[in-house]
């Protein structure tokens, strides 16, 4: 019964984080509508009190920390989760293409899963996981690189044509997604249940940006929040994308671990592509499908287990 118990939250672990990658690709096309309208630090702050509020009416109980050292957790998470990832990634938008920062960004994996081996969430990392990720990654550069721009060069260019600025600053995004991601799994060990402990870390986020009003110095106006493309954006941003899959993904990162729920974050950029290709009429190249096979054979190798071709070999060494 323990089996089979253990083997649907996998299951479901696995929908979940398929998902919530799926809704989180399209965000980045949101992002980018909206920052006609809206500075980054007015999309992240608007979309997170749209989602606080979204999780205060649907679990108006306040969480009750076990015990005191905790709340540095929630509060490092709200910092990283919320700040440093939407804070960084919005700013990216503002630099580059929203197919280029959804690439850059895909290497969120690759740090959730070296700080989890690193701290011990995980062990250390399996040879078809780590190819995977070769293959996935080798897909994400076919779907990234602008092969007729190669060369050609940019004032914030690190690598002309290629990677620059806004595409550091989503790597930078991604390395602080990873260090969230194994805080949301350690409050999940300690056993905060997930909602309420989302609603928490979306309060810190809150919080952190009430410090940074002066910095940034928001001017929006009620009628920017009133038409149809800014609205809906926004709602989808602060509802779906936050409200409702910050939750899922905390599920996923507890039913299967911060390394292989974070595997998902390959797709995000298929989606982006496809999305902008239907919705904004941007290219869909011959060596953007095929970064698309690439990436999802990747994410599909790395997630396959194959301990029992090892035990087959050893019975048959035996």
């Amino acid at each position: 019964m323990f089996d089979n118990l253990k083997t649907n939250k996998e299951l479901l672990g696995h929908v979940v984080a398929l998902v919530t990658s799926l809704v989180w690709g399209a965000t980045f096309v949101s992002t980018k509508v909206l920052l006609d309208t809206f500075t980054p630090f007015e999309i992240m702050v608007s979309r997170f009190i749209l989602a606080f509020l979204f999780l205060c009416a649907i679990r108006p109980r306040i969480l009750k920390t076990k015990q005191k050292r905790h709340e540095f957790l929630f509060a490092a998470a709200g910092l990283t989760g919320v700040i440093g990832y939407f804070m960084l990634e919005n700013v990216a938008l503002t630099m580059t293409t929203a197919s280029n920062v959804s690439i850059a960004v895909d290497t969120a994996p690759m740090f959730i899963a070296l700080i989890a081996t690193v701290i011990g969430f995980e062990r250390a990392l399996k040879p078809n996981f780590v190819l995977g990720f070769v293959i996935a990654m080798a897909g994400v550069l076919l779907i990234s690189i602008p092969f007729a721009q190669l060369g050609s060069s940019a004032p914030d260019s690190l690598i002309p044509g290629v990677f620059g600025v806004g595409e550091l600053l989503a790597v930078s995004a991604a390395l602080s997604w990873g260090v969230y991601s194994n805080i949301v799994a350690r409050l999940g060990q300690l056993g905060y249940e997930t909602l309420p402990a989302t609603k928490r870390i979306f309060l810190w986020g809150l919080i952190w940006s009430v410090v940074l009003i002066p910095v940034f110095k928001p001017e929006v106006s009620i009628a920017d929040y009133l038409s149809w493309e800014t609205g809906g954006n926004l709602l989808y941003l602060g509802l779906i994308a936050s409200g409702c899959c910050f939750v899922t993904w905390g599920k996923a990162v507890e039913f299967l671990g911060p390394a292989r729920s974070g595997i998902y974050l390959y797709l995000q950029p298929v989606t982006t592509c496809l999305i902008a290709h239907f919705a904004l009429g941007e290219d869909f190249t011959l060596y953007m499908g095929i970064g698309v096979v690439l990436v999802l054979g990747g994410l599909i190798f790395a997630q396959r287990r194959f301990e029992h071709i090892f035990e087959k070999k050893k019975r048959e060494t035996i």
